[in-house]
């Protein structure tokens, strides 16, 4: 089965890799757009994150396209740490009492190398360089942003070589796309040649009645060799039955960490 850490790593090298890397009302523009809407939606939609609980089906698969490992959980942030990201089937059908609690300890893990500073993820929404964003492009539905990546001196990916744009409602302000795009392949340390890069994540508002959106459709593709051996493959992730709770942590002011598998 595919473990919490499994999941989790490859989850974080996509956007790892990433950070390292109607009527048409305006047409293209190259004037930098004020950055304040594109920061808000991204803002509001973190602050309102932590409220939802949901199902999550993380699918993963090969270089070929074709299925590996399913992992289907039951995220509900108002339930203790041991609770609130449970196990509920693989790729094999319903999970098992042991397939759960090795799920909980890979969590667990995690959470521990997290406390000790062992494990230093990045998320992309850090990465965006919001004043130096520019509207390509607007309808009466959607507003289209361009945003460059911050450089990352860590890593010396070259980050100008990826295309990123996001999508905002121009009235309601909500988000309501990410995506960004390798442009050409890039060769890192002599040893592995990153050749494709494509992440896509989709916002939605699951509750009419709740003004909050919720991340709801993920795909990141990556694709490289190193020393000429081919790697990579792709994963998505579906979220869907939401609901809105009050956080655990925020009822006894405690930080326990994340609750979600797949941070933007």
């Amino acid at each position: 089965m595919p473990s919490s850490s499994k999941i989790h790593y490859l989850s974080a090298t996509l956007l790892a890799f990433l950070s390292l890397a109607g009527q048409v009302i305006a047409a293209e523009s190259a004037q930098l757009a004020d950055p304040t809407p594109l920061q808000d939606a991204i803002e509001t939609y973190s602050d309102a994150e932590r409220h939802w609980a949901y199902e999550q089906t993380v699918t993963e698969y090969n270089r070929k396209g074709q299925p590996r490992d399913v992992l289907i959980t039951q995220v509900d942030p108002s339930l203790p740490w041991d609770q609130r990201d449970v196990l509920i089937a693989t790729v094999k059908g319903p999970a098992t009492e042991r397939e759960k609690r090795r799920y909980q300890k890979d969590r667990e893990k995690d959470r521990r190398k997290r406390e000790r500073g062992l494990e230093d993820r990045q998320r992309l929404r850090d990465r965006m360089d919001f004043p130096m964003s520019r509207i390509v492009s607007e309808t009466t539905e959607t507003r289209t942003y361009a945003v460059p990546l911050l450089p990352d001196s860590k890593s010396g990916f070259p980050m100008e070589k990826i295309k990123m744009k996001a999508w905002i409602h121009p009235e309601s302000g909500e988000l309501q796309g990410i995506e960004a795009k390798l442009q050409e392949a890039v060769r890192l340390k002599a040893v592995a040649k990153v050749k494709n890069l494509h992440l896509k994540i989709a916002f939605t508002r699951p509750l009419p009645e709740k003004d909050a959106v919720a991340l709801t459709h993920l795909r990141g593709t990556a694709a490289a060799s190193v020393l000429f051996f081919p790697v990579g493959g792709e994963v998505l992730v579906e979220r869907k039955s939401h609901r809105w709770v009050t956080p655990y942590d925020d009822r006894f002011n405690v930080e326990l960490g994340t609750p979600t598998a797949v941070g933007f």
